[in-house]
């Protein structure tokens, strides 16, 4: 997954990303922090097919801004 910060306002661009198994789920939280711009945050995942993912994106004001603007979550299967 990859989130970029496309705007120069001094929000950074968060997404969240949930993704759930039989067993188990886990929330995982990306933040590109350094400006707009610049690299974009990455992270990889490891999810079996068919299982449900959730993804949300917003702004934030700061690592620990309040989450603002978010898109509303998106369902999808791996």
């Amino acid at each position: 997954m990859t989130v970029c910060d496309n705007r120069a306002d001094g929000m950074r661009a968060t997404a969240i990303f949930i993704y759930t198994g039989a067993n188990s789920s886990e929330r995982v939280r990306i933040s590109d922090t350094n400006g707009s711009g610049n690299s974009c945050a990455t992270q990889d995942f490891s999810i079996p097919e068919g299982n449900r993912v959730l993804l949300e994106v917003c702004v934030q004001n700061g690592a620990n801004g309040t989450l603002q603007h978010c898109s509303g979550s998106k369902e999808g299967r791996a």
